[in-house]
């Protein structure tokens, strides 16, 4: 065993949810506004983090025999769907054998490092049954606007393949964005694998060329979105009013990519605020061209279109929702629109297409 857990089941919502349903699922979800018990949890995490104890836990759990797609994974899906609020990390790490009595900060830890990887296997996992192949041998995720993702160490992003086993060998996992390094984390494209698959499965990590940019900025961006299969966008704030302006023109590129878009919200006004937004620009894209060359402002589709129903119609492919993977570690953001707020990384997620 590595570490400790207290058990917490969660799930997956299969069905597509009305766009309107969603402040509903905010409105049943805790908030957490203890922020000195935050900044004191804050300091003991630190602490345990510059520890001997974290490095080899961090060690141990790189250097174990993965449960391939687990027991925990599956449940988790399930269990959500009757009871919402029972969401977390825990049953998943202890399946990949971290022990039910560790520090907690060992929780918060592994969870802040593998929440990338794993919300993002988690959406693939939901996703892709409703729109794609799945013996295809192969898919490419690109992150757009990414910031802490593109930090994490390759050989972290092999847990994308834990739960997402049962698909093709390979996943691609690009990353773009104008807060990209200076120095490209990565020279060139670096696979990683597990040795338990077979066939063998890998992950390819990579930095786009020329990809310290927006999407919509970058020269090539119309073989990028060709290219990718599925968007994904981790705690954009496309809908805050210092952010909205620079997210539009991507925004609207991905609603003309008829691709499905993943997004990640660190709270619940950070999402309340990115789907009103979106909103808007969905509306917005009946006067912008469509990257695919099709018609804007066509006939409606199946499904409820967000906004007026001038635009493109939206489908929900996966219901905005409490993230069963997001960090365990609560921060307070005090460069937020409302300062002196407690947010976590990747808590709500949600996946969209426009048709």
């Amino acid at each position: 065993m590595i570490g400790s857990l207290v058990l917490s089941r969660t799930r997956g919502i299969a069905a597509v949810a009305p766009f309107a349903q969603f402040r509903g699922l905010c409105s049943s979800l805790p908030k957490f506004e203890n922020l000195e018990g935050v900044r004191e949890d804050e300091k003991m995490y630190k602490k345990y983090m510059a520890s001997p104890d974290a490095k080899d836990l961090l060690k141990q759990f790189l250097m174990r025999q993965p449960v391939a797609y687990p027991e925990a994974f599956k449940e988790m899906k399930e269990m959500y769907q009757n009871d919402p609020n029972s969401i977390g990390f825990q049953p998943y790490l202890q399946e990949q054998g971290l022990d039910a009595g560790a520090d907690p900060n060992a929780f918060k830890m592994l969870s802040s490092t593998t929440t990338y990887p794993m919300t993002i296997a988690y959406a693939l996992d939901t996703v892709l049954p409703r729109t794609a192949d799945l013996l295809r041998e192969s898919v490419t995720v690109l992150v757009v606007g990414a910031r802490a993702e593109c930090s994490l160490p390759p050989i972290w992003w092999r847990e994308l393949l834990v739960p997402f086993s049962r698909f093709g060998k390979e996943v691609s996992v690009g990353m773009l964005g104008p807060d990209l390094p200076a120095v490209p984390f990565l020279n060139e494209p670096t696979t990683v694998k597990w040795p338990m698959y077979e066939p063998e499965k890998t992950v390819r990590v990579f930095q786009v060329e020329g990809g310290r940019c927006a999407l919509h900025e970058h020269p090539d961006h119309m073989r990028l979105i060709r290219e990718t299969d599925v968007f994904v966008l981790c705690n954009p704030g496309f809908g805050s009013a210092v952010l909205e302006a620079a997210w539009a023109p991507t925004i609207a590129l991905l609603l003309g990519a008829h691709k499905p878009v993943v997004c990640t919200a660190h709270s619940q006004h950070d999402l309340e605020r990115d789907l009103t937004a979106l909103a808007r620009l969905v509306d917005a894209t009946a006067t912008h061209p469509d990257p695919e060359g099709g018609e804007e402002g066509g006939e409606e589709g199946e499904g409820e279109s967000l906004g007026n129903g001038k635009g493109k119609n939206l489908t929900l492919l996966m219901p905005p929702q409490k993230n069963p993977f997001h960090s365990m570690h609560v921060t307070v953001d005090d460069k937020e629109e409302r300062k002196g707020k407690a947010v976590t990384c990747n808590e709500y997620v949600y996946c969209f297409l426009a048709q």
